[in-house]
């Protein structure tokens, strides 16, 4: 074997095999009984790359190199191993990719699959509730959407399930003049204005509302959220724009009013993409007394309970 030092390293070459030191170890690089031609080619770019049960960081991907890709898969049992292998990703002649775990191996699913993708999911239920013979008000904030969920141009759909209780515990003559339940959709870093210069700004607005004594039971809601915006790049954009039906149910008699606003960034100075909004929902309970306090005692004790088993929103495109 042929080699070449200096005064830190050693480098030997010869048949099937390179090797050499560095800092006191030996590196070999050499083929195991090849059986074909096998070509390494190390092109201009950077990565660490370990053979043998360790890990690989390939290069930094760009504009118009992807980090890594792996080539569809030939062969008669349509480009996957015969047997699973755990841990192993595949791709098919057709370019689909696989995974395995536990023995079994499945097809990952794509957005070419036609899926309804779940943009937004409260996790938990949610209840707002009052018990009283005095004017009062409680809500409840849900959990925030994640940014870029909801693209600045797309079709959502909200559903909602969620159950009304209210009723008057005694026979106290004086009922509630006003009892509701009301649901607000809320942007925690933004506005709805009524104009796309700023106009009358707030950070929530309403998109339910259940009114009377005489609403108990299940209340399902599933509308489109319209989103759209002037241009795709917000900061050039002259609106950006939300579309739903608030919905109003009075007694049990359903009415649907169109509701359009345009986003705007926290301080109201520029237009708001709604990739870059985080949105959430707040329950609100009122209940009002012409007698607020009840000084007269004869306020009826009355029951208003919300109880929502469901709140999301799909992706439609």
């Amino acid at each position: 074997m042929s080699s070449a030092t200096n005064a830190a390293n050693t480098m030997q070459w010869g048949y099937q095999k390179l090797a050499w030191y560095a800092n006191g170890f030996r590196t070999e690089l050499y083929a195991t009984n090849p059986t074909q031609v096998n070509i390494l080619n190390l092109p201009n770019k950077g990565g660490i790359l370990a053979i043998t049960n360790d890990f690989v960081t390939t290069a930094a991907g760009t504009a118009a190199i992807p980090p890594m890709i792996i080539p569809n898969g030939t062969g008669v049992s349509g480009g996957l191993n015969t047997t699973p292998q755990n841990g192993a990703i595949e791709r098919d002649s057709n370019g689909q990719l696989w995974e395995t775990h536990g023995g079994v191996r499945s097809r990952l699913i794509t957005t070419t699959d036609g899926l309804i993708l779940v943009a937004y999911k409260c996790l938990n239920s949610i209840q707002t509730n009052l018990d009283t013979a005095i004017s009062s008000t409680t809500q409840y904030n849900s959990s925030s959407s994640l940014l870029g969920k909801i693209a600045n141009v797309s079709v959502q759909k909200l559903n909602s399930a969620t159950q009304i209780v209210s009723s008057a515990w005694d026979s106290n003559p004086a009922k509630p003049t006003v009892a509701k339940v009301e649901v607000f959709l809320k942007i925690n870093n933004g506005l709805f204005a009524t104009h796309y210069s700023g106009s009358s700004a707030v950070n929530q607005v309403k998109i339910m509302e259940y009114v009377g004594l005489n609403n108990f039971g299940y209340k399902n809601y599933q509308s489109l959220l319209l989103f759209n915006i002037q241009n795709s790049d917000p900061l050039l954009a002259q609106w950006s724009t939300v579309d739903f039906a608030l919905q109003t149910v009075t007694d049990g008699a359903l009415v649907n009013t169109d509701k359009s606003y345009y986003l705007r960034d926290a301080t109201n100075s520029r237009t708001f993409g709604a990739a870059e909004a985080s949105f959430s929902f707040v329950f609100v309970n009122t209940l009002t007394f012409a007698d607020a306090t009840n000084t007269g005692g004869l306020n009826s004790r009355t029951l208003l309970r919300a109880n929502n088993y469901a709140l999301y929103i799909e992706t439609i495109r």
